[in-house]
C-alpha cells in the first residue's frame, strides 16, 4: 500500500500536535503530591486507654513553589488533624492548624513539641510495630499516601498528649 506525501505530512503534524498537547498537560498537572517527599514518618505509641496518638514526619518540597498541607486522613482513626503544640502561660496547649506551608526548596518537620498530626480515637488498638496508613492532603488536591510505623517514643522526647488542652 502506498501512502501519499499529503497523508504522511498530515500524520506527522497530528503526531507532533498530539505530543505537544500531551507534554503541556503533563507540565500543567505537576502537583504538590508529585513534588512533595515525605521522610521519617512515625506514630507515637501511647497507653492502651489513650484516645489520641501523635504522628510525626518531614515534608520536603524540592519544587519551585510553596506548597500547602491542608489535612490528613487515616481510615484507622475516627479523625485526624494538623496541630501545633505550644505552651501558653505555662500550660501545654494544642492548636488545630488549617494548613501548614512548606516553602519552595524547603522542608517542614512535624516533630514532638511542635507541628504534628493528631490522630483521634483509633478504630482498633494500636501498639508498637503496627503501621498506620496516612493520606496527606495538599491545597492543590494532591494526596500523598504513606505508611507510618508505630514506635515507642524516645525517653527524652515530648510527653504524650495526656495533659494537653486542645483549642
Amino acid at each position: 500500500m502506498r501512502v501519499s506525501y499529503f497523508t504522511k505530512t498530515l500524520i506527522n503534524h497530528i503526531a507532533v500536535a498530539t505530543g505537544a498537547v500531551l507534554l503541556a498537560t503533563i507540565a500543567l498537572s505537576v502537583s504538590a503530591g508529585e513534588k512533595a517527599m515525605v521522610h521519617g514518618a512515625w506514630v507515637r505509641e501511647a497507653p492502651p486507654n489513650m484516645l489520641m496518638h501523635a504522628g510525626y514526619l518531614k515534608v520536603i518540597n524540592p519544587g519551585g513553589e510553596e506548597i500547602h498541607l491542608v489535612g490528613v486522613e487515616s481510615k484507622q482513626y475516627v479523625k485526624a488533624e494538623l496541630h501545633l503544640s505550644k505552651t501558653i502561660d505555662g500550660v501545654a496547649t494544642m492548636v488545630r492548624q488549617d494548613q501548614l506551608s512548606i516553602p519552595a526548596g524547603g522542608a517542614l518537620a512535624l516533630k514532638p513539641g511542635s507541628f504534628h498530626i493528631m490522630l483521634v480515637k483509633p478504630i482498633e488498638p494500636v501498639k508498637a510495630g503496627d503501621e498506620i496508613d496516612l493520606s496527606l492532603l495538599f491545597a492543590d488536591g494532591a494526596i500523598v499516601a504513606i505508611k507510618a510505623p508505630v514506635k515507642r517514643a524516645p525517653s527524652s522526647s515530648h510527653l504524650p498528649h495526656k495533659n494537653h488542652k486542645m483549642n
